[in-house]
């Protein structure tokens, strides 16, 4: 009993501390977070081996999904497509967020009231935006490839930034704390990510206006707009929206797919970064655009090359680290079963799952996933499988039906 006590302390400063620390890679693309994840990992599987907790029958469509990602990386590396380590790495990503389930479950048995939680998100975000503001005018650096012009804190670029503005603006709606929502919403338009702020706006309209929209909703959204305009046209956002709704991103769409052809991954790499990257980048119209989907056509086209990689996909870690659309990741990596079985999986999750603020954040990732990675950024997945977990424990268990 004293040991699993401690293990909920333990999953409280593990929440705590992956949530506030910068990004810093210790080996190549290993973590200081990774070592916590891992002693985390060994701790589970101790408590597993007791029984004292167990694994989730709920989640059986992500066991699959893992388990299918292991046959794709296995035929992968048969057929000489992906390295076997980088594979595996890959694989092991979903693991490593799912072990914040257990850590959500923990914390929930400290945290009977929901007040530890609220106000660790409280300072997270008072700490978030401090990081911004600092960063703006660069007294505090940022650790990425990505300038501080936009907002990015502790995460790893903005679109993760905007990921986790997104949850909190989520959830601190439904917890009734609206002056910490609307500093959510702020920092989420800082981050000029348009599809997440699209993404954001589609949860609220489907589970904050779902049916009969009750008055403080409408207040929220009277109060909200005017804000939400000023700081649209007042920061770059506006004319990063207008440079996708062009002609020319029509053109760039067009070229795309002429020039690209079904190739291995180290022609994928060769033309889409380094000096590629820069010459892609290079273009009259919106630079992300012209990347992003340069990349899915020589991806799509070679995952589509035969009926067999359509299926199983050419590999995890195939894509490389930025595909900029995780649903083109997973049919690539994974095939048109692996995009499945993780849709289904989301899918089963909303319909069943009763909590308002799961719903919305499970919307938001969707949505956001069809132009970026969302599925798997690190702080965006860490904090959807800690509030599983978290809504999970047995105490609060009637939120999942």
């Amino acid at each position: 009993m004293d040991r699993f006590f401690s293990l909920n302390y333990l999953s409280i400063f593990a929440f705590i501390f992956c949530l506030f620390s910068f990004k810093f890679n210790m080996l190549g693309a290993i973590r200081l977070d990774d070592i916590l994840i891992l002693i985390l990992i060994f701790i589970l599987l101790f408590f597993l081996s007791r029984r004292m907790v167990g694994l989730p029958r709920f989640f059986l469509l992500f066991y699959v999904y893992v388990g299918w990602s292991f046959v794709c990386l296995f035929v992968a590396v048969v057929n000489n497509r992906v390295d076997l380590f980088q594979g595996v790495f890959f694989v092991i990503r979903p693991l490593e967020y799912f072990v914040f389930f257990y850590v959500g479950v923990c914390f929930k048995n400290i945290d009977r009231n929901n007040s530890i939680l609220t106000n660790v998100l409280k300072v997270y975000i008072i700490y978030a935006g401090l990081l911004i503001l600092l960063q703006s005018f660069n007294v505090v650096g940022v650790v990425s490839g990505f300038s501080s012009e936009r907002a990015i804190a502790n995460t790893g670029g903005p679109w993760e930034m905007a990921l986790v503005a997104s949850f909190l603006a989520i959830y601190f709606y439904f917890k009734n704390e609206k002056v910490f929502c609307y500093f959510a919403i702020f920092l989420l338009i800082l981050t000029e990510s348009r599809v997440t702020l699209l993404a954001t706006a589609v949860a609220f309209f489907v589970i904050v206006f779902n049916g009969r929209p009750k008055l403080k909703s409408v207040l929220f959204l009277m109060f909200f707009l005017p804000i939400f305009l000023y700081f649209f046209y007042k920061t770059s956002l506006y004319l990063r929206i207008e440079s996708v709704l062009t002609m020319k991103t029509l053109n760039i769409i067009k070229h795309a797919i002429s020039f690209s052809y079904p190739v291995d991954q180290s022609e994928y790499f060769q033309s889409t970064y380094g000096d590629s990257l820069q010459n892609l980048t290079d273009v009259d119209g919106d630079a992300s655009a012209s990347v992003r989907f340069t990349r899915w056509a020589f991806l799509l086209k070679s995952v589509f090359n035969s009926y067999v990689t359509a299926i199983l996909g050419l590999g995890p870690s195939f894509a490389g680290k930025a595909v900029d659309g995780n649903f083109v990741r997973l049919i690539v990596e994974n095939g048109l079963v692996g995009l499945f079985f993780i849709l289904f999986f989301f899918l089963n999750l909303f319909l069943k799952v009763r909590e308002k603020v799961l719903k919305g954040y499970i919307i938001s990732l969707l949505v956001s996933s069809c132009l970026i990675d969302a599925l798997t950024t690190y702080k965006a997945m860490t904090l959807f499988w800690f509030y599983c977990g978290y809504i999970y424990n047995s105490k609060v268990r009637m939120d999942y039906e």
